[in-house]
């Protein structure tokens, strides 16, 4: 008798939705406007000397700071999202390793053709910003979270699942807080770091990928109300706000005992991976939406499954420098609303584009497999004749 494949549960499909929407959202602040806030380069070019440029506390730049957390908050979602699923059974490398080569060979070869097409038809060389093609080289290099997340699969694979299932409740949490302390705590990151540059980077993705095991396994909060989650994201931004005018007064007052011969350069620090504000952001979002009841919706899961191609699609240096050719500045300051909505038109763009791509690729597997299967019957029949 043939078992139904299990239905993927879309509250969590869903999850993966929002936290790619926070990424890409994310990814365009680091790659683009901040660059265009803080590189005297960039200033000059676009001319936006006389915006951002003063030793002065602007909000607008508060708010848009409150975005600097999105990315890592998305990329700590996705991998408790594989500990949620994987932590509690026999990982497939193969086929995980398989599935996801095969979409990053696919997307590489879009993208050299996209990046083409883009500088012959489109760019005239007049921003004054070069557009970086891709080639075939940038297969196995496009985006560092792939390989950052393919090696937490393995160490997961290999060797953590095999104590995750054995722990009981108390063993496992005192290695996740050993690992939190670890890899979070200045003097014992900064010695991770000493032995290998992303050491500190691989051990905090190591202990989501083991908290999102644990939550499923032993749901801690269960007796917690979801809207203390709510509370504590909104207590959390007003902390960040608080922290971003520190920063602010701080470099004004840094630049006013300087020499003051270049324009003043607002501070927009990224956030790293492995700060608590991260990952305490990233168990409360995870949190509420575990707790969100849906029946299985297909066209969420659809897209839930496609949030790995937009990664690859979005991540990546020619999408990079297509964004810093566009001034973000000039709206921000002059015009708001066009601000946002030139924002969120790229962010709608970029998922719809990758979704789209997705749905080509599978359709191109189908036709492959198919292809395949005709080959290998007419072998077949070849040789019994």
């Amino acid at each position: 008798m043939e078992t139904k494949k299990k239905p993927r549960e879309s509250n969590i499909e869903l999850m993966r939705i929002v936290a790619m929407i926070m990424i890409i959202t994310f990814h365009i602040l680091r790659h683009s406007i901040r660059d265009q806030l803080t590189d005297t380069s960039l200033i000059n070019l676009f001319g936006t000397q006389d915006y951002f440029c003063h030793p002065k506390f602007y909000s607008k730049l508060m708010w848009l700071y409150l975005i600097m957390p999105l990315g890592k908050i998305g990329n700590g979602m996705f991998i408790m999202i594989s500990g949620y699923f994987m932590a509690s059974r026999k990982i497939n490398l193969v086929r995980t390793g398989k599935k996801l080569v095969e979409q990053m060979a696919y997307i590489t070869i879009v993208l050299m053709f996209v990046s083409y097409a883009f500088f012959s038809f489109f760019y005239d060389g007049t921003a004054g910003i070069k557009v970086n093609l891709t080639s075939l080289e940038r297969f196995n290099n496009n985006s560092w979270f792939i390989g950052y997340y393919i090696l937490i699969i393995i160490v997961a694979g290999l060797l953590l699942n095999k104590y995750l299932q054995r722990w009981d409740k108390r063993n496992y949490l005192v290695f996740l807080a050993v690992m939190f302390c670890i890899v979070s705590f200045g003097w014992s990151g900064d010695f991770l770091e000493g032995i290998s540059d992303d050491l500190r980077i691989l051990g905090i993705g190591i202990f989501y990928y083991a908290l999102g095991g644990y939550l499923r396994r032993f749901d801690p909060f269960k007796n917690v109300r979801t809207g203390v989650f709510a509370v504590l994201i909104v207590l959390i931004n007003l902390f960040l706000m608080f922290s971003y005018r520190n920063q602010v007064i701080d470099a004004i007052v840094d630049y006013q005992f300087g020499s003051k011969k270049s324009y003043f350069v607002q501070p927009f620090e990224i956030i790293p991976e492995y700060s608590w504000i991260a990952v305490l952001l990233s168990v409360c979002v995870f949190c509420i939406f575990t707790r969100i009841h849906m029946k299985s919706n297909r066209f969420i899961n659809f897209l839930g499954s496609a949030t790995f191609m937009i990664y690859l699609f979005h991540d990546n240096n020619f999408m990079y420098s297509l964004w810093k050719c566009m001034n973000w500045i000039g709206p921000l300051k002059k015009n708001l609303g066009l601000f946002v909505l030139r924002y969120a038109f790229w962010v709608v763009l970029i998922f719809a584009a990758g979704t789209i791509l997705f749905l080509i690729y599978l359709q191109l597997v189908k036709l492959i497999r198919f292809i395949w299967r005709c080959c290998r019957k007419q072998t077949v029949e070849e040789t019994k004749s």
